[in-house]
């Protein structure tokens, strides 16, 4: 929101106080609260109105891929105010399979955006006392996962006819597997979905939380780094690491996988392997942001006329008896006639 000049307003003359108030966009924030209209039990559905999956894509290992909303060997639910994706341990057909669930918000056509989140793994295995998470021996024999999580245009996923996701159609993918990694792809003029995946970040299979920031850059070809994105994982209380750094790219900011379309990026796209049936994941914590909106800042003026002040606007008009208000809706049109009346008054509009 932007809001104009405060005037104040006397009897006798003006005094002009700047003040200036525009903050980054907010995209979307799910805290899986109460307030949001969660409630501890399967996610399909919540909040109410608006379920937070639109569309599941699944495949098995029998090579057959369909897209459903009722997945046989996973369980989405809110718990204590976060999304938790427990393996059913049912090992049926789909033991070996993968699933794709989107996650929507408004299309965004021009980045950066920026999403934060909280991860964490919980491990059923006993973490060895001499575990270290940056040095140690344990990490091909302990429990670990394939999870992702990952800005997404949702048309990608149909480019090739078929409606089943795929780790290539997805823009920026970042995930839990021996360490907490990005996928990336080889140059950024491609958008072929193709690429490998960097082994670069930190471990995570002591059950440590995980504090991440995905920032994608798209919708400026005069950008050297359109199409890129850029991952930082910290381990709770511990420094963070740049995850989108290898020898091909030692500044980061990964080519994505497959770029976004004029549709632009409009959700996010998670995804579990299948294998691991005995660990469980938690996401929480979900904030994305976009670029400072492109707002034109409301005006406002004042001209003495014989009983009083002549108020010019755009936006809404709001006054206050003090300058730190509170300030409250002025009704009304502009331009407004207000007569002196011996007192004070201070006047902003907003947008």
């Amino acid at each position: 929101m932007k809001k104009s000049t405060v005037l104040k307003f006397l009897g006798c003359g003006l005094l002009v106080f700047l003040t200036a108030d525009l903050q980054a966009q907010l995209i979307k924030q799910i805290n899986f609260s109460k307030a949001e209209g969660y409630t501890d039990g399967p996610l399909f559905g919540q909040p109410a109105g608006g379920g937070a999956s639109v569309w599941t894509s699944v495949s098995d290992n029998q090579g057959n891929s369909f897209v459903t909303n009722d997945v046989p060997w996973i369980v989405l639910t809110v718990t204590n105010g976060a999304m938790h994706i427990w393996p059913d341990q049912n090992f049926g057909t789909n033991t070996s399979g993968t699933i794709y669930f989107a996650m929507p918000f408004p299309a965004q056509r021009k980045g950066p955006i920026t999403a934060t989140w909280d991860w964490q793994f919980f491990p059923t295995n006993e973490i060895p006392a001499d575990y270290d998470p940056t040095n140690n021996n344990y990490n091909a024999s302990l429990q670990g996962t394939d999870h992702g999580f990952t800005f997404a245009d949702s048309l990608n996923r149909t480019l090739d006819g078929d409606p089943f996701a795929v780790f290539n159609e997805l823009c920026t993918p970042n995930r839990m597997a021996s360490v907490c990694d990005a996928r990336w792809n080889t140059d950024y003029s491609m958008c072929d979905g193709g690429g490998n995946w960097n082994n670069v970040g930190p471990e995570f299979k002591d059950g440590k939380l995980l504090h991440m920031k995905l920032v994608a850059y798209f919708g400026d070809d005069a950008s050297p780094t359109n199409n890129s994105f850029d991952v930082w994982a910290q381990r709770d209380g511990e420094p963070a690491w740049h995850t989108t750094v290898n020898d091909t790219f030692p500044d980061g900011a990964f080519p994505m996988r497959r770029c976004p379309t004029a549709n632009g990026i409009d959700c996010l796209t998670l995804w579990l392997n299948g294998g691991t049936f005995s660990t469980h994941i938690t996401i929480s914590n979900i904030r994305i942001v976009g670029p400072n909106p492109v707002v034109e800042a409301p005006t406002v003026s004042l001209e003495r006329t014989a009983s009083g002040v002549k108020v010019t606007y755009t936006g809404t008009l709001q006054s206050a008896d003090t300058v730190q208000g509170p300030y409250t809706n002025v009704t009304g049109k502009s331009p407004l006639d207000i007569p002196a009346s011996g007192q004070a008054k201070f006047y902003r509009t907003k947008n």
